[in-house]
């Protein structure tokens, strides 16, 4: 499958251009250093309750 990645473009940028790229795109997540995982906390989910219910079809159609 052919796509439309201009993958030698891809494969010269470096670590500065992507850093960049990153910083002027107000829709990308930050990159995660570091520090960031230092300041990480694990949190242990609450466990879940099963429950069940039934509709009628005149409900779910």
């Amino acid at each position: 499958m052919r796509t439309k990645t201009n993958w030698k473009r891809f494969d010269s940028l470096t670590d500065s251009d992507v850093h960049e790229a990153v910083k002027a795109d107000p829709d990308a997540a930050p990159i995660l250093d570091a520090a960031c995982f230092r300041r990480a906390k694990v949190v242990m989910a609450e466990p879940k309750t099963a429950i069940s219910f039934s509709l009628g079809r005149d409900v779910v159609e």
